[in-house]
C-alpha cells in the first residue's frame, strides 16, 4: 500500500512538473483586425472605451504573447500611437506578468495599415521593419506594377522561453469592396494573390539571415482558405505556375486558381487553423458574411515548425476568441507555440 501511494505521488509530481515545463516554454501568437478602432469613436469616448474593452477581453482570454494587429486606424487627424498606447495600457494592467510594446508600421492606405503589441518578458526585439513602397512580383514583364499599399510589417523576435528565435509577417490584403473598379474582373484577387507572392518573397529573405527560426505569417486575407492567394500562402501554388504558359493556371472570376491537377503542390507553409477544423472537425471561422462562415484571419505555420504547435497527442493548439459585432467584426485567432512536445 505504502508503495502504491509513493508511485502514485511520483506520477503526480512528474506530470506537474511536465505541465510547469510546457507552460513555461510555451507563448500564443495572435491575430486581430481592430475594425479601425479610434476613427469612428474618438479615444476616451464611451464608443471607444466599449470597443476596445471588448478587444481587451480578447487578448486576455486567449493569453496573448504577439499580437498581429490590422485595420489600425491612419486617418488624417492619425490616432494609431494613441490607439495603440491606450490599447497596451490596458492589456499591461489587466493581463499579469505580461508587458506588452507597440510597432506600428508605414503604410501608403489614406486610412488603415498593420501593428504588432509583444510582450517584453517573453521576447527581445532583433528587427522590424514595413515592407513599404516595394513593387509586387509580376505574371508578365508587360504587366503593370502593382504595390501592397497597406505594407506587411515584419517583426524578428528573440524568444525568452527557450524558443528558436520568430520570424513574424503581418499582412492585410485588399478587399472585395469596389471590385467593380477592378480592371481583371476578379474582385481585386489579381491583386491578392500578388501580395501573397510578395510575403513569401519577404519570408524567402527572412528565412536565409535568421535561419533556425520559427516561421510565421498571419493577417486578414480576404479570401476563403481555396482563394488563389490562399493557395500561394500555404505555397500549394508557386509564381512559375502563373507565368509559364505549360504550367497554365489562371484566376477565375470568383477568386480561385484554375490548375491542371498536377500542377498543385504540398504546403510548406500550414494554415493552422484550416488544418484544424479539416483534420479535428473543430469549427474555426473567423468572419461571417451573410450565411456563410470563412478563415480569413489564418495564421501560417512553416511545416518545419509544425511540431512546435502540436500537443503530445498531435492535435494543433489554436483556436478563436470573440464574438461577431463586439469589439470587430473579425473574431481573434491564436496558435501556441510550446517546445514541449519536440
Amino acid at each position: 500500500m505504502v508503495k502504491t501511494r509513493y508511485l502514485n505521488f511520483i506520477c503526480l509530481l512528474a506530470l506537474a512538473i511536465i505541465t510547469f515545463i510546457s507552460e513555461a516554454n510555451a507563448v500564443t501568437v495572435c491575430s486581430q483586425n481592430l475594425f479601425r478602432l479610434g476613427e469612428k469613436d474618438k479615444p476616451g469616448s464611451p464608443g471607444f472605451e466599449r470597443q476596445k474593452n471588448f478587444l481587451v477581453s480578447r487578448i486576455k482570454s486567449a493569453e496573448c504573447d504577439l499580437i498581429a494587429l490590422q485595420e489600425l486606424t491612419t486617418s488624417k487627424n492619425s490616432k494609431s500611437a494613441m490607439v495603440l498606447e491606450l490599447l497596451s495600457n490596458e492589456l499591461n494592467k489587466t493581463m499579469r506578468g505580461k508587458s506588452f510594446k507597440s510597432i506600428s508600421g508605414k503604410t501608403l492606405d489614406q486610412s488603415i495599415g498593420n501593428a504588432f503589441l509583444y510582450n517584453e518578458r517573453e521576447f527581445d526585439l532583433i528587427d522590424s521593419y514595413s515592407v513599404h513602397n516595394r513593387p509586387l512580383p509580376k505574371f508578365s514583364h508587360r504587366s503593370a506594377p502593382y504595390i501592397d499599399i497597406r505594407s506587411p510589417l515584419v517583426v524578428v523576435l528573440k524568444s525568452k522561453s527557450g524558443l528558436p528565435n520568430v520570424i513574424a509577417i503581418n499582412y492585410h490584403f485588399k478587399s472585395k469592396v469596389g471590385g467593380y473598379k477592378d480592371k481583371t474582373n476578379t474582385d481585386f484577387e489579381v491583386l491578392r494573390t500578388l501580395s501573397a507572392f510578395g510575403v513569401r518573397e519577404e519570408l524567402d529573405v527572412l528565412k536565409y539571415k535568421y535561419p533556425n527560426s520559427i516561421d510565421l505569417y498571419m493577417g486578414d486575407r480576404n479570401g476563403g482558405q481555396r482563394s488563389s492567394s490562399a493557395m500561394v500562402l500555404s505555397g500549394e501554388l508557386k509564381l512559375e505556375d502563373f507565368t509559364n504558359r505549360e504550367r497554365g493556371c489562371e484566376i477565375s472570376q470568383t477568386g480561385v486558381a484554375l490548375c491542371r491537377p498536377e500542377v498543385y503542390g504540398q504546403m510548406d507553409m500550414l494554415p493552422i487553423l484550416y488544418l484544424k477544423e479539416k483534420n479535428e472537425g473543430r469549427k474555426m471561422t473567423t468572419y461571417r458574411h451573410g450565411s456563410k462562415d470563412l478563415i480569413l484571419d489564418d495564421i501560417y505555420v512553416s511545416s518545419e515548425d509544425k511540431s512546435y504547435v502540436e500537443d503530445t497527442s498531435g492535435h494543433l493548439r489554436a483556436g478563436t476568441v470573440g464574438e461577431y459585432r463586439k469589439g470587430s467584426d473579425h473574431l481573434l485567432s491564436w496558435i501556441e507555440l510550446s517546445s514541449a512536445s519536440r
